[in-house]
């Protein structure tokens, strides 16, 4: 088979980050600026930043997209189901304050491996994450399968067999 032509993760996730922006400030731009400081910061800012996206950089969001998207359903035409960590830091306190966000540096390491879960819908694929056990800090630890598209029942599937499998909440994952 031959090699698969498959953008870097890094511009793949930053692809991701500026479809979102641009589909943020398409769907909310207008609901921002009417009620303003009654949107949550997080909102405003992504409205802002889609906003603030050059027409170019979108265009070449959208063929790095295409490009990972074809990618993606060749390397699904070897492989049934593509098997990744759902996230690769533990779960972050609940904050003391309003936001639902951690603050930093706590926030730079989580969006680090962000990209994991930014894979799945840049190539148009279900995904579903399953339970696999706990840290030996008691937290979460999940595995993210995709599938190509069209896949659901069959991720279900996977993911059912694999919960069978045997982890349980107080296993810690290996």
């Amino acid at each position: 088979m031959p090699a698969l032509d498959v953008p870097e993760l890094r511009t793949v996730h930053e692809a991701a980050v500026t479809l979102l922006g641009h589909r943020a400030a398409v769907l909310h731009g207008d609901r921002v600026d009417r009620h303003g400081d009654a949107i949550g910061p997080a909102l405003r800012a992504e409205v802002a930043a889609g906003r603030r996206i050059p027409p170019d950089l979108l265009d070449a969001a959208r063929s790095t997209r295409e490009r990972f998207r074809h990618a993606v359903v060749r390397f699904f035409d070897r492989y049934d189901v593509l098997v990744t960590p759902a996230f690769g830091v533990p779960p972050w306190p609940v904050p003391d304050g309003a936001g639902p966000y951690p603050d930093e540096p706590q926030l730079s390491r989580i969006a680090a491996v962000w990209p994991l879960t930014t894979l799945a819908p840049m190539a148009g694929c279900p995904a579903i994450t399953v339970p696999v056990g706990r840290t030996a800090a008691g937290h979460p630890v999940g595995l993210q399968l995709t599938g190509p598209p069209m896949s659901d029942l069959r991720l279900l599937r996977a993911a059912r067999a694999l919960e069978a499998a045997g982890t349980h909440a107080g296993q810690a994952a290996r």
